[in-house]
């Protein structure tokens, strides 16, 4: 998973490294093991430029939580345009949303950095955190089918 899109990291690297990272990456879309992804790993830990990260910091980033009207399963996830992931969610884009189909948005919380997102839907993904969801949900929609 890239943590920077493609354009940002390519545009950090001088020309001799971008046919490098291309077989890094290249490598790692086709999951062959023992691929070398030094090169790659060297410029995720180099983080992005401070132009990029003033772009960055302009977005907002959203944890959300979907409930599925054929099952009443949830789903938990994060993005920076709620309407368009609600669309691919309900188009059957996501592989592991497919078979649930169609889904609503019932829960969504808003952070600044993308990091802390991350965080907060790893923590609502354990145990304390679906016991923690569930009281939220109970307090906004009254009683919600736990999966």
């Amino acid at each position: 998973m890239f943590l920077f899109p493609a354009r940002a990291v390519l545009a950090r690297i001088n020309q001799t490294s971008r046919r490098t990272l291309a077989c890094h990456v290249a490598n790692a879309a086709n999951r062959r093991p023992g691929a070398p992804v030094a090169q790659l790993e060297r410029v995720r830990r180099g983080g992005p430029s401070k132009q990029y990260q003033a772009v960055q910091t302009a977005a907002m980033y959203y944890v959300y939580v979907l409930r599925s009207l054929k099952g009443g399963r949830l789903y938990k996830g994060i993005t920076d345009n709620v309407p368009r992931r609600l669309a691919e969610h309900n188009e059957g884009v996501s592989s592991s949303t497919k078979a649930w189909r169609p889904w609503e948005l019932i829960h969504l919380e808003e952070y600044p950095a993308r990091a802390d997102a991350i965080r907060r839907e790893r923590y609502l993904k354990t145990g304390r955190g679906r016991d923690e969801l569930h009281r939220i949900l109970k307090e906004k929609l009254g009683a919600v089918a736990r999966p």
